[in-house]
């Protein structure tokens, strides 16, 4: 067995056979080669394997599982985190790639500063267009602290780039020290649980504006149409995956003996996004089918700032602008 790598990269894809190579081909670019790639393939029933031999090609780094039934992208990351052997561990997404120093910039910014989380700002692709659509959040700075409260305040409808989807780079023994796993049971925001658990037990966390991640927008904000690759689900479902999550989280925290109040408060404001972004759909959908009135009846019950963020996000994406400003 070969030795321990300074980083594990997590893979889970499924149905991935179109969009993996260049996933692969951004990770066998990058400039520290000292890693392991650790790809749990989630059931997938085209020729994502096959995909996988001809980029890897034989390469000891590339471990290749391939799972008996389908069981979600957070119980398939933890199957391949259960293997990872690396120091720092971090996730890669089938259909998204990396810059090519992104191991080499975070793994040097975690040691220098003694960080157990580190997360490089995320690098917008529209896939529908093919371009780049820039950096997904302003920083005031060169970097902010990362902490339960700022990925709660941040990640929320209506916002279409939120904290939850950033991928961070973790400290292995201090994942392992807490135990955190992402959600089995969530197909959806699993991403964000599994980051809230991280910042609830570290204050050595942070975001630098860096981008070193090339994230792949689920839904073309140009084309209004939703990518090839993603898997991620736009519905009434994945709302109410994310609303369970949060209510979850909510009784968990809101229990504790010396409970953070601000941060229960936000994540009941979460919630209350969830449920305001549910009915902003559900008008929206009663709108074009001609039913004026009922859509009139859900937009009345809405949080009027809700509906003016709203407004305000529709005008921006239709001008190309994206990008979120951090609270």
């Amino acid at each position: 067995m070969r030795e321990a790598p300074r980083v594990s990269v997590v893979m889970a894809v499924y149905n991935g056979a179109d969009e993996i190579g260049g996933a692969l081909a951004s990770l066998f670019a990058q400039s520290l080669s000292d890693w392991e790639l650790l790809i749990v393939d989630d059931a997938s029933s085209d020729d994502t394997g096959a995909a996988v031999e001809r980029v890897a090609a034989g390469d000891p780094r590339v471990s290749y599982r391939r799972l008996p039934c389908n069981v979600g992208p957070g119980a398939a990351r933890n199957v391949a985190l259960a293997s990872a052997r690396g120091e720092w561990v971090t996730v890669l997404d089938g259909d998204d790639a990396y810059e090519p120093d992104r191991l080499a910039v975070l793994l040097d910014r975690a040691v220098r500063d003694g960080l157990d989380v580190v997360a490089d700002n995320l690098t917008l692709y529209d896939e529908i267009v093919g371009q780049s659509l820039g950096a997904a959040f302003a920083l005031a700075g060169e970097h902010c602290a990362l902490t339960p409260r700022r990925l709660v305040e941040n990640d929320c409808p209506p916002n279409m780039i939120v904290l939850g989807q950033l991928k961070p780079f973790v400290r292995r023994s201090f994942l392992t020290g807490t135990g955190a796993r992402y959600p089995e049971d969530l197909r959806v925001g699993e991403d964000f649980q599994f980051l809230f658990d991280l910042l609830e037990q570290t204050d050595r966390a942070a975001l630098i504006a860096y981008c070193g991640y090339r994230y792949t927008l689920p839904f073309s904000p140009t084309a209004r149409r939703q990518s090839s690759g993603t898997r991620t689900a736009h519905g009434a479902s994945a709302l109410a995956e994310l609303s369970r999550g949060t209510a979850r989280l909510i009784e968990r925290t809101s229990h504790r003996d010396q409970h953070d109040r601000r941060l229960v408060a936000l994540l009941r404001k979460r919630q209350r996004r969830l449920r305001d972004e549910d009915l902003w759909r559900r008008a929206r959908a009663r709108v074009h089918a001609r039913q004026y009135f009922a859509a009139t009846l859900m937009l009345s019950r809405l949080d009027p700032a809700f509906g003016w963020a709203q407004a305000v996000g529709i005008y921006n994406r239709r001008k190309g602008r994206i990008r979120a400003t951090l609270r």
